[in-house]
């Protein structure tokens, strides 16, 4: 199945859908590679503890707070203090080492998507004037076509409505989950610079205005 995405400044670009299954396994995948390298990927549970009862027994469960971090003994502030510290310093951690796994979980998908989803071979055209201006381009052919694509896309409507385009076609296709492509639009919103605008949805090969697509 072969649709059009009309992009707002007239380019037409051809796609089809993705193997959901490659998608979903790079992710796992790229996870697993994240795990190895020992990045913290589960979020730290806030530190506890028990209360004793007046009548006896022991409720547990209650978060650490200031008052209680600075209630006791000397030694029990500092005991406190350095359990609360390595919990704000897991959570730094697990912070920053997300947001490092989905830069690479975007790219991968962006790459996924884009390359496999868009039918359009890269124009000889636009490589050959950008080798007469001095302008680097990627030597790897996936690489060239995400450039060449962006070059022609120019901005983050126009990425974003074929992105989801792809994906919907794929999950009508493949038979995906709807959320799949809610999720990764979502991603795509906070990766992609100087997004804008909204977008429509059409899967029925007729060509559309300024990338506007209907089902």
């Amino acid at each position: 199945m072969t649709s059009i995405f009309v992009c707002e400044n007239g380019t037409k670009i051809k796609y089809g859908p993705i193997d959901i299954d490659l998608l979903i396994e790079s992710q796992a995948g790229v996870e697993k590679k994240f795990r190895s390298l020992g990045h913290l990927l589960d979020e730290p549970n806030v530190p506890t503890y028990d209360v004793k009862l007046a009548g006896g027994g022991i409720e547990p469960g209650f978060l650490y707070d200031d008052k209680y971090i600075t209630e006791g003994s000397e030694e029990e502030v500092e005991r406190k203090t350095k359990v609360w510290d390595k919990y704000q310093a897991d959570l730094k951690k697990y912070t920053s080492d997300r947001k490092e796994m989905l830069k690479e979980n975007t790219d991968i998908v962006m790459e996924i998507v884009l390359v496999d989803g868009v039918l359009n071979e890269v124009d000889k055209n636009w490589v050959a004037k950008c080798e007469r201006r001095y302008i680097e381009l990627p030597s790897d052919s996936d690489k060239l076509k995400i450039k060449w694509l962006f070059h022609v896309l120019i901005n983050k409507n126009d990425a974003l409505g074929l992105i989801e385009n792809i994906m919907r076609a794929s999950v009508e296709v493949r038979g995906a989950d709807e959320g799949t492509v809610e999720q990764l639009v979502t991603m795509f919103r906070n990766s992609i610079p100087s997004y804008g605008g909204s977008t429509t949805k059409k899967s029925d090969g007729l060509e559309s205005e300024s990338g506007t697509v209907e089902i």
